[in-house]
């Protein structure tokens, strides 16, 4: 646990010190701002968290049932590194199959709902070549969910930003 500071901003020509008369900008010029200790206050630093934009969480409950919201909160906690890929347990990107297994969905249920992810821009699709063996990676939306305080530049270039596609719907 971390302890928590409130930065306050002053003017430092406005505070004297009563041993030397001297203002607090003569003695300290740089001076902008003071932090004070907030004594009930502590910040806990986790390993393993999930960030959800509750403008993006607002979105998926208009357009999804409350069993695909599940499904998608569940596929928010598998995301990793700076390009928000889903992985299983151990760390490796999911398959198609290993994601159907593990967001316990038959084959036409699973292929209808990431259809759906994909449409609603939730999801995408990153394919190329491993060890001359195609891949395909599945993405979620950073602006959705991610676990990660930093995301690849080229990993925002495959999404809209969730709060404009509920902007956009809202028109149509």
């Amino acid at each position: 646990m971390k302890q928590v500071f409130n930065k306050t901003k002053i003017d430092p020509s406005k505070y004297v010190n009563i041993e030397t008369g001297e203002t607090l900008q003569s003695e300290n010029p740089n001076i902008t701002s003071l932090n004070s200790f907030k004594s009930d206050l502590v910040m806990i630093d986790y390993k393993e968290y999930v960030v959800i934009d509750s403008h993006a969480l607002n979105y998926i409950v208009q357009n999804f049932s409350s069993t695909e919201i599940g499904r998608i909160t569940k596929m928010a906690d598998m995301v990793e590194g700076c390009f928000n890929i889903l992985h299983n347990d151990q760390k490796v990107p999911h398959t198609d199959e290993s994601l159907m297994e593990e967001i316990e969905y038959t084959r036409n249920m699973y292929a209808e709902f990431m259809k759906k992810l994909y449409k609603k821009g939730v999801v995408y699709y990153v394919t190329g070549y491993k060890y001359n063996k195609p891949v395909k990676y599945i993405l979620l939306n950073p602006y959705l969910a991610k676990k990660s305080k930093t995301l690849h530049k080229d990993c925002l270039t495959y999404f809209n930003p969730i709060a404009i596609q509920n902007k956009v719907k809202g028109m149509e």
